[in-house]
């Protein structure tokens, strides 16, 4: 028995270095993030990459050199019009211990006269796909909302006050996508900028958003019908300044709270190994980070 023991603990102690050994590659952070993007005409975007295998593989195989273990995929109606393809891709990284997550999302979906096309879109690509795929490894493990009304073009027309009515209805397009999916058992989540916290000059801070009260603004964090959201902390090349915007929302959202960061080359990172040293020394420091976005990386890597 104690030959068996120490012969086990040998085993484990190789598998240990195998799995930490340097490969050269960004280290595996088991909470790792991306966004994939359609991106049409791109050879790395979604369009391209899903449904062609050669070019599934070499994504597949960058993704987890990258340490990547959570894909945020937009795929268009894909999932209506090509079940069996995105149900492959699907199972594709599964097997390479990946999650998939579908990314859906348009910067008008705050409004509620938009929120029945949201709800139809969750319908069609998310629950009826997954219901439609006998083989569990085929669906989608959760949805993962792109709506930002920052980039509607209303937003920048807005007053503090308006700004803070189109977050009030930010919030309900949340509760009426988290009723969509209630009793599937799939995780929802979003990405929202950094700076929705911040207090209006009113009330002693420089945000634009017209918040009547830190209270409110506390509870409106706090009520997100989200399971995790991803902060974009993009034009940031300090882990202490990353850490101070997301800091509020810590210890505001119930959640999983996430760090995303953009490849942004040329503004915020002289180089794309910049913002993987910086991914790894804020995951160092406990945070599951989310990275901007795959084709975007690829196309400034050999």
């Amino acid at each position: 028995m104690l030959i068996f023991l120490l012969s086990s603990c040998v085993v484990l102690e190789k598998l240990d270095d195998l799995i930490t050994a340097d490969t050269g590659a960004a280290p595996v952070a088991q909470t790792r993030g991306i966004w994939a993007w359609r991106d049409a005409g791109d050879p790395n975007g979604t369009d391209a990459v899903v449904g062609d295998v050669a070019a599934e593989i070499d994504m597949v195989d960058t993704l987890v050199s990258w340490g990547v273990v959570r894909v945020y995929g937009s795929y268009g109606n894909r999932p209506v019009s090509e079940p069996a393809v995105i149900g492959a891709w699907n199972k594709r990284l599964h097997e390479a211990g990946i999650e998939s997550h579908v990314l859906l999302g348009d910067p008008s979906w705050y409004s509620s006269r938009e929120w029945g096309n949201m709800e139809v879109k969750i319908q069609d690509r998310l629950l009826d796909f997954n219901d439609g795929r006998s083989d569990p490894d085929e669906r989608f493990d959760g949805l993962h909302l792109d709506i930002e009304p920052q980039a509607d073009a209303a937003w920048d027309l807005a007053d503090e006050a308006t700004k803070y009515a189109y977050l009030d209805l930010l919030r309900y397009a949340y509760d009426d996508a988290a009723s969509t999916v209630a009793g599937s058992g799939l995780s929802i989540a979003a990405d929202l900028p950094v700076w929705f916290d911040k207090l209006p000059p009113a009330l002693g801070g420089t945000g634009s958003i017209g918040w009547p009260s830190a209270a409110e603004r506390d509870d409106w964090f706090a009520g997100l019908a989200l399971d995790s959201i991803s902060m974009m902390a993009y034009e940031r090349d300090d882990d202490a300044v990353i850490i101070s915007d997301v800091s509020g929302e810590e210890g505001l959202f119930p959640g999983e709270l996430r760090v995303g960061l953009n490849e942004e080359v040329g503004t915020t990172w002289a180089d794309i190994d910049e913002m993987f040293a910086m991914a790894e020394t804020l995951e160092a420091q406990g945070y599951a980070v989310d990275l901007h976005a795959y084709s975007d990386i690829r196309a400034l890597l050999p």
